[in-house]
């Protein structure tokens, strides 16, 4: 059963859990069907299509066409009809029917709600198994539990749109599965017995406070920029998910950005939408041992699978997870918001964009090095997409928070070399100044600094404030 605990004070609401197919009137059908997938009696695309129940109840209303999956397929490029119908989906077809040895006692799998600390953790036989349910549709759709969390399906993934970024997302789901076959072949059980956790934190009221931030003391710590390399490559980090606040935004969908990339390239980190309810404004989710599995290259509509990739970092002996942490904060979406994107500047919600990383870069169960150091914060432009960030306000926000929780900021800006040069100025400005987290706040909370940044830049007016030669 998936391990779970609560470990904070934070008032508990019921623990509620999520019913898996095993456990519905209709598993004997199901398991029929997928006994046959298993067993090779159906091969290829409509085997798969075969499983899948068409019905409101499962979130379905007709039959797929699966055309991304028939389309990859057929180009035979990474996978083909052949290697699919013969080694992957039989394969997929048995993890998924392992959910009654797995979770034999039905009781469902520990829900992680809004507002409250929570923790689960799963090998991989469980989470394999989980999404072998999801890429047969098998698993609850998301309004018998609540409306606030995703359906975790991978029929979208399989099913929608010709877009060679959906191409190369069905791409990845098949690389994760076929690495499983590979390992199933070669008697690798320690792969098998693998970890992941997924932790929800909510950040406690006085720290989300305006004075807790006012009067901190603590000095802005150490910030690296880099235009080149990504976060996901920056090993031993502590590493940031630009998140929604339904993890995983658009990755089911059509989605291709930051968020949606990692989620498909380590694909694990998909049972977070079986289980994280959407998040508050002071939450947070980690997800720890979650490794990638697919290479890749480009960005949004120019992502495209490059081939399987193995994880390089090392596994922790005592938790045997990968040394791999994710953790994911939703920012505001201020170019959606009334106002526009001036929002931002507001100091409610610089409070809440503060909080909100604080919340992310405060966890307390990311390794340290051996000096006793926290790991850094691997993080670039949050927000600052298609949410309408500012790159130079979530600069200060995101550094702010890392110091206040101890660690060092490494920022990437994918190839911005006139952000990177701001960066490196003002970070050698106020680190000379010695400024602290609570000055730097001060500045940012001031009622008219919209205003006295417009007029003179945002980096400009706060080194102006707190530089040495105030």
């Amino acid at each position: 059963m998936a391990e779970s605990s609560s470990k904070s004070s934070t008032p508990k609401r019921a623990i509620k859990t999520i019913s898996l197919p095993h456990t519905h009137k209709l598993w004997p059908v199901v398991k029929e069907k997928l006994q046959k997938v298993a067993e090779k009696k159906e091969l290829g695309p409509d085997a798969l299509a075969g499983v899948i129940l068409v019905s409101p109840e499962w979130g379905l209303d007709k039959p797929p066409v699966l055309s991304v999956l028939k389309k990859v397929l057929g180009k035979g490029d990474y996978y083909t009809v052949e290697s699919f119908s013969e080694d992957i989906l039989p394969y997929i077809a048995k993890r998924a029917l392992a959910v009654e040895e797995l979770f034999s006692d039905h009781e469902g799998i520990p829900l992680l709600l809004s507002g409250a600390n929570g923790f689960v953790s799963f090998n991989r036989y469980q989470t394999s198994c989980i999404l072998a349910l999801a890429f047969f549709h098998l698993l609850p759709r998301s309004g018998t539990h609540s409306s606030r969390y995703q359906q975790l399906s991978l029929i979208d993934i399989l099913e929608a749109g010709f877009f060679q970024a959906q191409q190369s997302k069905c791409l990845c789901i098949l690389g994760y599965f076929d690495r499983l076959v590979k390992s199933e072949r070669e008697g690798d059980e320690d792969f098998m017995k693998r970890r992941i956790s997924i932790e929800r934190r909510a950040l406690g009221r006085e720290m989300s406070s305006v004075d807790y931030w006012k009067n901190s003391d603590v000095l802005l710590g150490g910030f690296d920029v880099s235009a080149s390399g990504v976060i996901e490559e920056h090993d031993g980090a502590l590493q940031v998910d630009f998140a929604n606040e339904y993890i995983g935004g658009g990755v089911l969908q059509q989605g291709n950005v930051q968020e949606e990339i990692r989620f498909v390239i380590n694909p694990e980190c998909l049972v977070s939408l079986l289980v994280c309810e959407a998040m508050y404004k002071h939450e947070s989710i980690l997800i720890t041992g979650a490794e990638r599995f697919s290479s890749y290259r480009g960005y949004g509509g120019g992502f495209t699978y490059a081939g399987p990739y193995t994880d390089p970092n090392p596994v922790d002996p005592v938790s045997n997870r990968c040394i791999v942490s994710i953790v994911a904060i939703d920012a505001i979406p201020a170019a959606w918001l009334p106002g526009g994107a001036s929002y931002q500047f507001k100091s409610d919600a610089i409070l809440r964009e503060t909080c909100k990383a604080y919340c992310g870069f405060s966890f307390s169960d990311v390794p340290s090095d051996a000096g006793g150091n926290r790991s850094p914060v691997a993080t670039g432009n949050w927000g600052c997409g298609a949410f309408g960030g500012n790159k130079l306000l979530k600069t200060l926000v995101q550094w702010m928070s890392a110091s206040q929780a101890n660690r060092s900021l490494c920022y990437y800006t994918f190839g911005d070399t006139g952000l990177s040069e701001k960066q490196v100025k003002m970070k050698e400005c106020l680190l000379e100044a010695k400024v602290t987290v609570g000055q730097l706040f001060g500045v940012l909370a001031e009622e008219d600094f919209a205003d006295r940044a417009r007029e003179k830049g945002i980096f400009e007016y706060v080194m102006e404030k707190l530089g040495k030669d105030k």
